[in-house]
C-alpha cells in the first residue's frame, strides 16, 4: 500500500514492472473508456495498471485474495543459447515499444494536461524504437548512435546485455557461481 501511495504518474508511466496481473482486478470501464489495446507484444497488466493510475482509481485491498506460486506458470525461462538470448531481448524491446506506445496514446487521450508524462513516454518510446532498429538495421542504428548521446548509451547497454549472453561469458559466470556456492 505504501508503494502505491508513493507512486507518481511518471513512475507508473516509465515502469515495465507494475502490478502483477494475478494480484489486480480491473473495472470494465477501463476498457470502455480507453478502447482496445493496440500492439500484440504488451501485457494487459502493464496497460490496465497505467490506465487506472491515469484515472486515479487504484485501491489497495489489505487482505490476501490470491495465492502466488513461484517457478511455475508463465515465468520466463533463461535463454539456453546466444540466439535465444537475442530473440528474447528483441521480444522484450518489442514489448516495451508496444507498452510505451499504448501508454502515450492513453495519456494523450485522457490526460493531455500531463505534459511531463507525455514527454517521458515519448522519450521511452523513442529509445524502444531505437533498440528495435538495432535488431532490424544494426549498421544504420549504430551510425545514429554517433549523433545522439541517448542513442549511444542505448547502444552500449544493448552491446553489454548481448555480451553477457555469449557462450564464453555464460560459462565463466556459471563457473563463478559454482565456485561461490
Amino acid at each position: 500500500q505504501k508503494i502505491l501511495a508513493d507512486m507518481t504518474l511518471e513512475d507508473t508511466a516509465g515502469s515495465l514492472a507494475l502490478g502483477i496481473g494475478a494480484t489486480c482486478a480491473w473495472h470494465p470501464d477501463i476498457r470502455r473508456l480507453f478502447g482496445p489495446i493496440e500492439g500484440d507484444a504488451t501485457f494487459d497488466d502493464l496497460i490496465f495498471f497505467f490506465r487506472a493510475t491515469l484515472m486515479d482509481r487504484i485501491i489497495h485491498v489489505p487482505e490476501p485474495l490470491v495465492d502466488y506460486r513461484l517457478g511455475v506458470g508463465l515465468s520466463q525461462p533463461k535463454a539456453k543459447s546466444f540466439q535465444q538470448g537475442v530473440a528474447q531481448e528483441r521480444k522484450n524491446w518489442q514489448r516495451a515499444h508496444d507498452t510505451y506506445r499504448q501508454r502515450l496514446k492513453d495519456c494523450q487521450k485522457m490526460r493531455p494536461d500531463q505534459t511531463s508524462v507525455i514527454k517521458l513516454l515519448q522519450k521511452k518510446l523513442e529509445i524502444a524504437e531505437y533498440q528495435l532498429e538495432l535488431f532490424n538495421a544494426p549498421f544504420r542504428a549504430a551510425c545514429k548512435a554517433l549523433l545522439s548521446r541517448q542513442k549511444f548509451k542505448a547502444l552500449l547497454s544493448m552491446v553489454n546485455r548481448l555480451r553477457k549472453m555469449t557462450p564464453k561469458r555464460q560459462k565463466r559466470n556459471l563457473a563463478r557461481a559454482q565456485g561461490n556456492m
